[in-house]
């Protein structure tokens, strides 16, 4: 099944197929209060947990042309019609970028 594909390759990006919408995890900072660290300690856990956080929304947005080949890889040559075709480049919002990788839809 192609969305548990999307999942596996894609991680969070690939929950676009089944939720027909562009999913995008919530930050958690851990409680650092109840571990009793000082307040810098603190700072600094959160800040690391803000950059992998930002990490892994940037390789999700680096993803975003590759799942789509992953779509088109798997689509019938009938369901490639091009209001299909628009309406999922804009759900993931890569447009322009598609266009460069794979032609236009």
């Amino acid at each position: 099944m192609l969305s548990n594909v999307a999942s596996k390759k894609y991680g969070n990006l690939g929950k676009l197929i089944d939720m027909e919408e562009y999913y995008i995890p919530c930050l958690e900072f851990s409680d650092y209060d109840a571990m009793r660290l000082s307040e810098a300690q603190a700072e600094r856990l959160e800040f690391e947990e803000l950059k992998e956080h930002s990490k892994k929304l940037t390789k999700m947005e680096d993803d975003r042309p590759k799942l789509y080949g992953l779509i088109m890889q798997h689509m019938s040559v009938e369901s490639k019609d091009e209001k299909l075709l628009k309406n999922l480049t804009m759900k993931i919002g890569i447009g322009r970028r598609i266009q460069r990788n794979y032609g236009k839809p």
